[in-house]
Order: structure tokens, then sequence, then C-alpha cells
């Protein structure tokens, strides 16, 4: 490097005293001009590599930097793929993996038996396992080896810490129970917890079972066809197979749409579907036979359920679990002649009629065969003492009073010789119900009839030889129960005395009792009451008799309201009728003189027939001053003067 000349040495020496002296202030200096900005191009760079290192692949530092990048790149797939293999065969630290979970028991158990379960837990982690736990989950019916009325849903067992390579065994009891066949699925939950954290980590563990036998056996004879609307029975058997005694036996029928329950052999719960069967000593046998209808169309498929188990409780109707399970299938067919009877225009299985009221009955029947049916015959039975038997007219018909029957064949009609294929004739008869006196007289509680009708025929098979057809209906007819409603109005008797006079006089006071009266005669009756309304001019006393009746008044709407509730069959018949007094009063004004006011408006019970499953009605109309239940003093009784 050149040194600097004298004249620029001087210079500076002379720049170094100014500034010891503190004088460079006033001195200006001379700002040096840069050389102006070169730009650099950048291929310039990959030249001044080349010069040093020589062209890519052609030098010793290539082929150097080259390996190192082929090293670095093996290094990392090595590294990510044992990361990856110790990762997955738990070869890290803690692993899912490494805990070994042994459920074990038998493959089979019969219902009502124990079951025994062993579980093995192993620890093969490099750490201890904290807070551990197992729960064991049961299927539904699961009951608990020393209190079978508990329902066993989850068991849960602490264990506390589990070191490494530790081995845990436990075992539990549990009380099954199930239908034959049925797989039964026991769920094992192992949890725990690592060592200074919070997590709680888990492993499922399922083992499946076979209920091999039943402590009931259940057999079910159902037909597997019927035909709509007939009437048919079937059985339900149970036989136990317990060692020891079942208790407290249900049985559930669960039936089909279009099915109608009609009678059992056995007394079953209201709805006609649940039986208290009380115990079932080993071997035993109980048997209940159903008897119903069904409705639905050619080819429809029903089914019917049956399970029996011990009762959840002695009030709601429901099984604890399952003994025994059944589905049955039962297919509509059409008959081969069908029928219908309507009465009064109701073609239901059930109607209700009033007492004296008069029924027209029509009576169709069809051939659905593809050949003749020959030699007809409908029969009519009539099961009850509803129906006035002299009253009884059928057309084309018979009726045979000594067995209540009423006959159609060929010899009353020539349509019953023979029906083609596709035909439909039709018939009809007349009869009237009794009335309300005659229907007290023989049946006080739920009257009813039953008639049933049978039609028979005889059809050519394939194979050309005589058949029977035959079609059966029922239909059931009830007669409602009319409760009677009676309205009095008093004035010098009564539970309360009264102020004024029977005559009522302008601008004076007067007061009345009115009575209300029910009786009912043969059909219970809910939900009774009665209701009436106050003219704007009469006031509501607050005064009531007997006080514990549930006699309201409503003074924005000025209705009164009896609610009576629950009206038994027979109150006004067997036994008093039920029976509620009230006081009204009220000022007659000039506009009302020469007339008798109305001082409660028409009154009206309702309710609803508990047997035939009705609503009901009664009416009075309204008590005016002239309807007092008075010894008469005049034509005038009543009438408002002046």
């Amino acid at each position: 490097m050149a040194l600097p000349s004298s004249e620029e040495t001087s210079s500076l020496n002379e720049l170094q005293k100014k500034l010891d002296q503190g004088t460079l202030t006033n001195v200006r200096l001379k700002r040096s001009n840069l050389p102006p900005e070169e730009s650099v191009d950048a291929s310039d760079w990959s030249k001044d590599i080349i010069d040093d290192y020589g062209e890519p692949g052609q030098s010793s530092s290539w082929r150097k930097i080259k390996n190192f990048l082929v090293i670095a790149v093996v290094f990392f797939v090595a590294s990510l793929g044992i990361a990856s293999i110790v990762i997955l065969r738990g070869g890290n630290l803690i692993s899912n993996a490494n805990i070994n979970l042994d459920l074990r028991g038998p493959v089979s158990v019969k219902s009502g038996d124990v079951l025994h379960l062993q579980v093995g837990i192993i620890n093969h982690n490099k750490v201890s396992l904290e807070a551990a736990r197992v729960l064991v989950e049961y299927p539904d019916g699961t009951r608990s080896t020393t209190d079978a009325t508990q329902n066993f849903v989850r068991e849960n067992y602490n264990l506390g810490t589990i070191k490494k390579d530790e081995v845990v065994n436990r075992s539990f009891d549990a009380l099954v129970f199930g239908g034959q066949g049925a797989q039964q699925k026991v769920k094992l939950i192992f949890e725990y917890r690592l060592v200074g954290s919070n997590n709680i980590f888990s492993k499922e563990k399922d083992f499946v079972y076979t209920i091999s036998d039943a402590p009931i056996t259940m057999a079910v004879d159902l037909p597997t066809e019927m035909n709509a609307g007939r009437e048919f029975d079937f059985t339900i058997e149970l036989v136990s197979n317990s060692p020891t005694i079942l208790s407290d036996l249900l049985l559930d029928v669960s039936y089909p749409p279009g099915f109608q329950f009609k009678s059992a052999d056995i007394p079953s719960a209201p709805d006609g579907h649940v039986w208290h069967l009380g115990d079932l000593a080993s071997g035993a046998k109980k048997k209940v036979t159903i008897t119903g209808f069904l409705s639905g169309q050619e080819n429809e498929l029903k089914s019917f359920r049956f399970v029996v188990g011990p009762a959840q409780n002695q009030t709601d109707g429901q099984t604890a679990f399952a003994y025994a399970d059944a589905l049955k299938n039962l297919v509509i067919r059409n008959p081969f002649v069908s029928a219908n009877l309507a009465l009064n225009n109701q073609s239901g299985d059930e109607i209700v009629v009033l007492p004296a009221e008069n029924i027209n009955g029509q009576i169709t029947w069809a051939n659905n065969l593809t050949t003749d049916i020959k030699n007809l015959q409908l029969e009519l039975k009539i099961d009850g003492s509803i129906i006035n038997r002299r009253s009884i007219d059928a057309v084309s018909g018979f009726y045979r009073s000594q067995d209540d029957k009423i006959l159609w064949n060929k010899e009353t009609s020539a349509d019953f010789e023979t029906l083609t294929p596709n035909d439909k004739k039709q018939t009809g008869l007349t009869f009237s119900i009794l009335s309300l006196s005659s229907l007290r007289d023989i049946l006080a509680r739920n009257p009813q009839a039953k008639l049933t009708l049978v039609v028979t025929g005889e059809r050519q098979t394939a194979s050309n030889q005589s058949e029977t057809v035959r079609t059966e209906i029922s239909k059931i007819v009830k007669v409602l129960s009319v409760p009677q409603l009676a309205t009095q109005l008093l004035f010098n008797s009564g539970p309360f005395s009264n102020v004024g006079s029977v005559n009522p006089k302008v601008d004076q006071q007067t007061s009345y009792t009115v009575v209300w009266s029910v009786a009912n005669p043969y059909n219970e009756v809910k939900e009774a009451q009665v209701v009436a309304t106050l003219p704007v001019y009469v006031d509501w006393q607050s005064t009531i008799s007997p006080a514990d009746e549930k006699l309201s008044y409503n003074s924005s709407t000025r209705q009164l309201t009896w609610a009576l509730g629950l009206l038994p069959a027979g109150s006004g018949f067997d036994s008093a009728p039920r029976e509620v007094s009230f006081q009204v009063t009220f000022t007659p004004s000039l506009s009302q003189i020469g007339i008798a006011p109305t001082m409660v408006s028409a009154t009206v019970l309702t309710g609803k027939d508990s047997f035939a499953n009705t609503p009901v009605s009664f009416s009075r109309g309204a008590l005016t001053t002239s309807s007092l239940n008075e010894p008469k003093e005049g034509a005038s009784v009543g009438i408002v003067s002046e």
C-alpha cells in the first residue's frame, strides 16, 4: 500500500493541531467526492464461483458438496423410519400396546346362573401406572349375586398403582338373564394416569357369551294364517326349568295394529296385554289362552311379541328383564266368503245405543272365490238381555226364540242357493233396545249384547271334493248410561231461610233456594259436571249445602259449575242421588211487572260413560219464579207485582 505524500502529511498535521487547539469549528471541511456506484451483475457471482471451484460436477469441491447433501438426506429418512417403528411397535416409554388385558369366562351360561369373569392386567411399560381402575359394564337384566333385586349396570374397582411388569388379577361375578340363544356382551374399561399428569388414558376389552338355557321355556301356539274379522284363540304355555322358585312372574303380550282383545281365561290388566302370574315352582307350568279379532288387508303380516320375566314392581306392569322373549307372525287372509253386519249404519266392532232405541241392521255377504258357493246359510246369535225380543224382525229370515238365533237359508230365500264368483248380496233385520226401566229391572251394571254372525256354504275343490267354507264375525252392542238431572226452585222449604214473598214485589229483595239432583242408572260416569249461568239481575249468595260439594261461581262469566267427578253406577237408584243446594237473590224492577223472571238459566249435565267410552249429557230448562216447587197460591204464583 502507498504511503501518504508529504503534502498530505502536512495537511493532516495541520488538522490535528487545530483539533488540539479547539479551533475546528471555524474551519470549512472539504467534502470528498465518492466515485459513482457501480452495479454488480449477479451472473458475475457464478463466474467467481466457477473461477474458484470450477464447473459443477467437474471439481472435487462440487463432489464433496453433493456427497454431503446425499448423506444428510439418507440420515433424515433413516431417523424418521426408526422413530415410526418405535412409536408403532410401542417401544416408547408409555403405550397401550404395552398393557396386556386378559378377560376370560365361560362362553355359555344358563339364564339365572352366575357368570364368573377373571381379568389379568400386566404393565409392560417402563414406568408405573397410577390411579388405575377397572370399570365393568353389564348388559340389561344383569343382577347382583348378593341382591337379586338390584339391577347391575356397572361395577368400579380401584387398583391403585401398577408398577413396571406388575401383574394384577381380579374376578367378577354377576347373575345373568336372557332368552335361550341370546348373545350378550360385557365391556371392561381399564383407566390409568401417568406420573405428573392429570390426563386419563383407557383401554377396552369386550367379552361375549351366549345364554345356553332359559329358566323358562315359552311355547306360543299362534295360527300362521287367519281370516280378517274372524274370532280366534291362541295360547302361551310357560314351563319352569329353574331349580328354584321364580317369583312375581309377569307376561307381557304386544299386539299388532288391528288386533282387538276380547277375553282371556286368566284375568289380565285392564288394557288386556299384561298378566301377573305370581310364582312358578321348579318344573311347574302355566298356560294363558287369549281370544280376539284381527282386521287387515290380504297378505298383511301381523307380528305378536311375548315377553315373560319378573315384575319390575307391583304397580307399573313392566318386566324387570326377560326370562324368555318370542316373536310370532301371522298372515291375514281374506275369507272365501266375506260378511259384514252394520247396525244403524255403524260397521265397527262396537256400537253404542240408547235405551228404547230402534236398530236397523244390514247384513252383506260376498263370494271371494273363482267358483260357486252353494247352500249358503246365515246364522245370527244374540247373547244378552238388552234387546226387546218381541221386536225382532228378520227380512227373509226366521227368528228362533228358544235359542235366540235368526236363520237365513235356501228354505227362507232363493238368494241362498248359489253365490257366484264376485257376487254380493244383502238382507236386513230390525229390533229395539229395552227401555230404561226395563234395563234397570234386568241388569243394573254395564248392559250389553253380543251379536255373532256365522256364514257357511259349500264349494268344490280342485280335486272335485266338497268343502265347507265358513266366516264368523261379531259385534258388541253397548247401552249408554243416561244420567238424570233434576232442578228445583224453593221458597218455603230447603236448607236456607228466604226473604221476600212467593210473588216478588218491585224494589223488594227476594231470595230463593235452588236444588240440583243427579242420578245415574247403570254405567259409571266420570268427569261429570253440571253447568248453568245466572242472569244479570240475580245475585249469588255463596251459600252451599252440603258445604263439601264442589260448587263454584265465576263472577266474570256469571257461570255456576258443580264438579261432580265420578258418578257410580246406580246412584239415585240403588242409593241416594247426588244433591246440592244454593241460594240466590234478586230485586224485581218495574220492567219485570207481570212476568216470572228467570232465576237460573238452562242447566246441563255432562260426563263420559266409562263402559261405553262415550260422552253423555242431559239438560233441564231454565228455572223461573213460576217454577216454584211450592203449594200453588193462585194462578199467578211467582209473577212480579207492584
